[in-house]
């Protein structure tokens, strides 16, 4: 008959416990080295990744900016191919729209300019618009400015603005009494190419 052995679980045990402490000591090492050498690449993922988030949250606040200025027709307005007759025959109807007497203008030769932003780069055209004419009040002047910033394709900026008193002090208020000069830039998609042959 066999006596029993309650020692032999116990030794069972510590030989287990034995051999994981002294076994895994070089795969414990193994992994370790592992994780050292990938840990660069996962902080470099980690920066770009905080990198992708920050422009991501920057251009969705720029978004955000930019729905408040701008509806789809002002998007499709400044972006339309420029016809320069047209633009020439809309300075003519708001000048005579805003009362203007003795309306002249000039628009000049266009200049092609790159734009970069935010990495597009996008080929646009430049020009000077000079305006003049005679006006009852300072605010009709300005007024019809801003009017023309709205009807022109693209983005028109003052770059010189004068005023000249004409009338005299005895003038009746509605009369022309100053003369206004403008010099304008005009920034646009350029004039329409129109190739032999197409309509």
């Amino acid at each position: 008959m066999n006596a029993p052995r309650p020692h032999v679980p116990w030794l069972a045990l510590v030989a287990l416990a034995l051999t994981i402490a002294f076994g895994s000591g070089p795969l414990a090492r193994i992994l370790q080295t592992s994780a050292a050498q990938r840990l660069p690449a996962l902080e470099t993922q980690r920066a770009q990744a905080a990198k992708n988030l920050r422009q991501l949250q920057s251009d969705a606040a720029l978004a955000r900016k930019l729905s408040g200025q701008i509806d789809a027709a002002g998007a499709a307005r400044m972006l339309a191919p420029v016809d320069r007759l047209q633009a020439a025959a809309q300075l003519e109807r708001a000048a005579a729209a805003s009362g203007l007497r003795h309306f002249t203008y000039t628009i000049g030769a266009e200049h092609p300019v790159t734009v970069t932003d935010s990495g597009l780069r996008q080929k646009l055209a430049r020009c000077s618009i000079r305006l003049a004419a005679d006006a009852p009040l300072d605010t009709d002047a300005s007024a019809f400015i801003v009017r023309i910033q709205k009807i022109l394709p693209g983005r028109v900026r003052v770059r010189a603005f004068s005023l000249t008193r004409i009338g005299g002090a005895n003038t009746p208020l509605g009369a022309v009494n100053l003369r206004f000069t403008a010099t304008l830039a005009w920034l646009s998609n350029g004039a329409r190419t129109v190739l032999a042959g197409t309509p």
